[in-house]
């Protein structure tokens, strides 16, 4: 899914211009703007732009941290923070590293754990309606708390609903 949208916000001093689409940059050229304006590409889904917009490692790490601690703290996660180990150090790992691939950086799943296949990883798992619910409950809180741009949080949580939904649906519960 590519989203078109058109962000303004200030880089180096000068105000900037996100564009998402052809015909928004065309029509920015056309009312006069285009001189005052820098254009920047950054299509959520297209090449490493979505690992970008996420800070890289760094802040993949920082939402993956934020996203465990609330499920050490919210009282609806306490069925999903059940599921995992009472050492969280590897699950923060394992998700950092899908992440970074799954936003289209670096493969460091894969490098350091081989394939994955998400649904069946999880299907030993009884994970319902609830379950899903809460699992996104802790990354849109992770979410919120991020500097991302809002456009790209609206974005990334719309993208986790589909693995959530798919795990849900292969737990057949």
């Amino acid at each position: 899914m590519v989203i078109h949208l058109a962000c303004y916000y200030q880089k180096n001093g000068c105000l900037a211009f996100s564009v998402f689409s052809p015909l928004t940059r065309a029509l920015v050229r056309q009312i006069g703007l285009g001189s005052m304006m820098s254009f920047e590409s950054c299509e959520y889904g297209v090449g490493d732009n979505s690992y970008t917009m996420a800070g890289k490692l760094s802040g993949i790490t920082k939402l993956v941290d934020d996203f465990y601690h609330n499920m050490n703290v919210f009282s609806k996660s306490k069925k999903i923070r059940d599921m995992h180990p009472s050492d969280l150090s590897e699950s923060r790992k394992k998700l950092s590293c899908f992440l970074s691939g799954w936003l289209g950086g670096p493969k460091l799943y894969a490098e350091h754990y081989g394939s994955i296949n998400i649904p069946l990883a999880h299907k030993h798992l009884s994970v319902g309606i609830e379950e899903r619910d809460a699992w996104l409950l802790c990354m849109q809180k992770a979410i919120d708390q991020q500097p991302y741009e809002a456009s790209f949080k609206i974005y990334l949580m719309a993208q986790l609903r589909v693995p959530a939904e798919r795990i849900r649906m292969v737990s057949g519960t």
